[in-house]
């Protein structure tokens, strides 16, 4: 891939060594990179896109972490039972019969899922977080997000735990800039248990948060007061992939141990 980014003009040198690293090593959208080489945008959009398609795939996680976490969300891979031994095979079927069942029914009823893997804490700057979304066609997409809001957000944060999600092209309201954009909103923006059930200063010391979203970040700071937030170079991809009133689970996990301070 680095020889198609020089073939097609791309300035190389504009990356970073770990970046040129990325390239060699593989393991990210090559599709969606080739894409961006044949746009018509500018150099510098180009550069800051395959920046952020490269960023996707640098959240650290390892296989074990991917058996506990994402793999159960996933559609199920299939088996090659006939190679099992004859004591194991009908165990086996009859689990894959359950999943099956569990999987059909689920997607008969939802449009998506979205697993948030969080590795990073409150204190942690920009999104340490990897978000799997799942669709019913099977699409995956990988992109790195944050469960946590600002550090210096009074809110705590919410719990670990899956909850119900719909999605609105205009769900979030900033209330700065006085405009909407596309969210996920969780539970029906009810409330929501906070993370070791630390009391929350907007809700009177009680722990709960409520109308919590999954959207957009920001560079500077995430810019959330207790939603989730998308990277801001890829939180157009994740939002291209729903439909006004969507609805799905979202299922929250954090990786580390989260701190008992606010």
């Amino acid at each position: 891939m680095a020889d198609t980014l020089k073939t097609q003009g791309f300035d190389i040198a504009k990356l970073s060594e770990k970046e040129q690293n990325r390239l060699q090593e593989g393991g990210y959208d090559k599709e969606r990179v080739s894409k961006v080489l044949k746009s018509n945008m500018s150099d510098e959009d180009k550069t800051k896109r395959i920046k952020a398609l490269l960023k996707t795939y640098e959240i650290p996680y390892d296989k074990e972490d991917y058996k506990r976490t994402i793999a159960p969300f996933l559609p199920s891979e299939k088996n090659d039972y006939s190679k099992m031994p004859l004591d194991k095979r009908q165990a086996a079927l009859k689990q894959a019969a359950k999943n099956y069942n569990e999987e059909r029914k689920y997607w008969k009823n939802h449009d998506f899922k979205v697993v948030v893997i969080e590795y990073g804490e409150k204190s942690d700057a920009g999104y340490q977080a990897m978000v799997v979304l799942t669709k019913k066609d099977g699409t995956t997409l990988v992109v790195p997000g944050s469960s946590w809001p600002d550090k210096d957000a009074v809110q705590p944060g919410i719990g670990d735990g899956v909850f119900k999600g719909k999605f609105g092209k205009k769900a979030h309201k900033l209330h700065r800039q006085g405009r909407r954009i596309p969210a996920l909103v969780l539970n029906e923006n009810g409330r929501l248990p906070t993370i070791n059930n630390l009391p929350n200063q907007n809700n009177h010391g009680e722990a709960y948060e409520d109308g919590i979203h999954i959207h957009q970040g920001w560079n500077t700071l995430r810019g959330s007061e207790g939603c989730l937030t998308i990277d801001p170079e890829l939180h157009v991809d994740f939002f291209n992939h729903f439909n006004e009133g969507d609805v799905g689970k979202i299922y929250i996990k954090r990786m580390s141990k989260p701190s008992t301070d606010k």
